[in-house]
């Protein structure tokens, strides 16, 4: 009996090693460790609804593994699940890293405001005044309902030991932001954006977005409330598309995956030994980045390959009653999820949340603007884009190795049973590949940066004002939450008839503009495509079961139970306020400094959640 329990603690702790050691194997293809525990990351993946191994085992374990069995045989069940996510405020930690405020909330405020935050977003990015001001405050749950059916069949008159199991649950899943904001100032010149700032003329308070929810929803504006429709500003032809923040739940409901399993078990009167090839066919959802917050079933469309170890030790039976006996039971699953096409949306390089800052397009100068007596190559072509826009990339996605194990206590007496145990459940980061590419020397950051210039041309004793002219301004060290600086200033000139007049600030005259000579864009590589965190959770378990041995048709046992599990995402706490999020600060290449060393926190992908359900099947000889 001591060699079995030996094996059943070698499968516990084979799991943990072969997670840890595939958690450490360097992939070329993931070989960017940028994303730091204090940034936000914009894709959650949580663990698939159909990835359960307490459900595979909890209840009817004395119907699976049987010694004596000479025929087919097997068990059918119907569990009714529901999960519910605790811990609201490390999901929006995962989300949006360090930018947060406290408890739960995002800053939002102009550039003109005197003492801004210094977390606080830019609310220009998002067509808001400059003198906007409010918080937003996110306080998201999961919730899941899954009726999963479940079928074992022992193929023992085939050979001996073998069988086969399949299962799938039908899940509806409810995702909600609990996204609420408290504007504080909404704005009071009616005059909003400057001439040149956001688009050639004028940009007025009754055209722009009532609140910055309203932005993320694609909803109204102050003068139409009632109106539903995508946000629009300035120069911009093409709203958000991508990494809205939803105001209503989300939900689907569908099959989240299908489980297949083909085994063998070594089967005696007191133990068990077995293993089995396991194989996953993915029938959920397709991350499509059109919402932060999307309700994902499933595991993202991933084919899993892998197998699986099973073990068992009844260490104690009555000797009068066969019915009555205490064990032990281990499962443990290791899988590989094979690349899946997804859509994502990513940040640059060092700049947590810059997805939703604004760019610039750029095109051909049509030779006339300079920079002292330099030609300007580029020009800005009147298209101001949402950066998630450019972002949004076509990836396919890959994990290493997923592994789900639990360890279990079972008592019987008679037709009663109780399972008390603990699951581990874990996966490595994942790996993108294919990913789709941006244009080259098209789109740049655009910050506080001007848009649009005039020049004063003498007449007489008078000048004549000509203008607009698109300049080649960018403001590549901006972030989410502070404008920068100009790239590359020199003083601008517009070339008129051959003359070349210095340019200035629409409205403005005494107000000279700069331009970027060059303006610096962004490419492929600024793209913070780096591989997701990894993911840990463990849960805790109890099952209570009921089965109808004393039947008078002993070939047919029905059996039902109800129990409670409560799971905890694996993190070291959350300590990134020491980060620095400032403008100030740099990143090399290979954003691999010490920008994210005060963080003593290790980012993770689990969800907490409890769950409740009730299993009821039929087993059969």
């Amino acid at each position: 009996m001591k060699q079995v329990l030996k094996i059943l603690l070698s499968i516990f702790l084979f799991s943990y090693t072969s997670f840890a050691i595939h958690a450490k194997i360097h992939n070329p293809c993931c070989n960017k460790p940028c994303l730091g525990p204090c940034d936000g990351y914009p894709f959650l993946l949580p663990r698939s609804q159909g990835q359960n191994a307490v459900r595979n085992l909890m209840g009817w374990q004395q119907f699976l593994y049987r010694p004596n069995i000479e025929s087919t045989n097997g068990a059918f069940a119907i569990t009714m699940e529901y999960n519910k996510s605790m811990r609201a405020e490390r999901i929006a930690e995962f989300y949006f890293g360090n930018q947060l405020a406290n408890h739960n909330t995002i800053v939002i405020q102009g550039s003109g405001v005197q003492t801004r935050h210094p977390k606080a977003w830019v609310a220009d990015y998002f067509g808001l005044p400059k003198d906007f001001r409010s918080e937003v405050h996110f306080n998201p749950t999961i919730d899941n309902f899954m009726v999963d059916i479940h079928l074992y069949i022992g193929l023992d008159d085939w050979f001996k030991g073998g069988y086969f199991r399949v299962h799938s649950p039908l899940t509806h899943t409810r995702w909600k932001f609990h996204m609420t904001e408290c504007v504080r100032n909404f704005g009071t010149n009616p005059i909003s954006f400057e001439p040149g700032y956001m688009g050639p003329n004028f940009v007025t308070r009754d055209t722009l977005p009532y609140s910055f929810s309203q932005v993320m929803f694609g909803q109204a504006t102050r003068s139409n409330l009632a109106a539903i429709e995508p946000i629009t500003f300035g120069d911009m032809k093409t709203p958000m598309c991508y990494g809205k923040f939803p105001i209503c739940p989300l939900t689907k409901t569908m099959l989240a995956d299908i489980h297949m399993a083909l085994g063998w078990n070594h089967v005696k009167n007191c133990y068990h030994i077995g293993g089995c090839i396991n194989m996953v066919f993915p029938t959920g959802t397709r991350p499509n980045a059109c919402h932060l917050f999307e309700p994902i079933i499933g595991n993202g469309k991933h084919f899993e390959l892998g197998f699986g170890l099973t073990g068992s030790w009844i260490f104690w039976q009555s000797d009068i009653h066969e019915n009555r006996y205490l064990g032990l039971w281990a499962e443990a699953t290791f899988n590989h999820l094979f690349k899946a096409c997804q859509k994502r949306s990513f940040d640059f390089f060092c700049k947590p949340n810059s997805r939703y800052m604004l760019l610039e397009e750029f095109g051909k100068s049509d030779g006339k603007l300079k920079g002292n007596s330099t030609t300007a190559k580029y020009q800005y072509k009147s298209n101001l884009i949402p950066a998630i826009n450019l972002t949004s990339l076509t990836v396919k996605s890959s994990i290493t190795l997923q592994t789900d194990m639990v360890f279990k206590f079972g008592y019987v007496r008679d037709n009663w049973g109780i399972d008390v145990g603990y699951n581990f459940w874990a996966r490595t980061s994942e790996c993108f590949s294919c990913i789709s590419c941006i244009a080259k020397d098209k789109y740049a950051l655009k910050g506080d940066a001007w848009l649009y210039g005039e020049v004063l041309v003498p007449n007489g004793e008078e000048s004549q004002t000509f203008g607009p002219f698109a300049l080649s301004n960018s403001n590549s060290n901006a972030k989410i939450n502070c404008v920068g600086t100009l790239d590359n200033p020199i003083p601008g000139f517009y070339e008129i008839e051959e003359t070349s007049y210095e340019l200035r600030q629409i409205g403005n005259p005494d107000n000279p503009l700069n331009i970027s000579l060059p303006p610096v864009f962004i490419k492929q590589e600024n793209i913070n495509t780096c591989k997701s965190p990894s993911a840990i959770t463990h849960k805790i378990f109890l099952h209570i079961n009921y089965a109808w041995h004393d039947r008078c048709d002993e070939r047919w046992v029905p059996f039902l139970g109800f129990g409670g599990s409560l799971e905890l995402d694996h993190t070291g706490g959350v300590e990134c306020c020491a980060c620095n999020i400032t403008c100030d600060n740099t990143c090399d290449n290979n954003c691999n400094n010490n920008f994210n060393n005060n963080c003593k926190c290790k980012k993770r992908a689990g969800v907490s959640q409890w769950g409740a359900w009730i299993k009821g099947g039929l087993s059969f000889d």
